[in-house]
């Protein structure tokens, strides 16, 4: 039997790119991160059925920070 793969991961660099994409210092890359944390936990609570009716939260969407 073969290896099971992630295909998002498969596809990386061909069909799609990745999540998050960005370079910074080092030393706060982890601040950073917490930052862009909050922001799509935000949005993923805004999106939820409360606000179903609302016409972009509908379908699968793709947020670039």
């Amino acid at each position: 039997m073969g290896q099971k793969i992630n295909p998002l991961c498969f596809r990386l660099g061909t069909t799609q790119s990745h999540h998050s994409i960005w370079f910074d210092n080092p030393k706060i890359i982890p601040r950073v991160y917490k930052k862009i944390k909050k922001i799509r936990d935000l949005i993923k609570k805004l999106c939820t059925k409360e606000y179903e009716n609302i016409l972009w939260c509908r379908g699968n969407c793709r947020i670039e920070i």
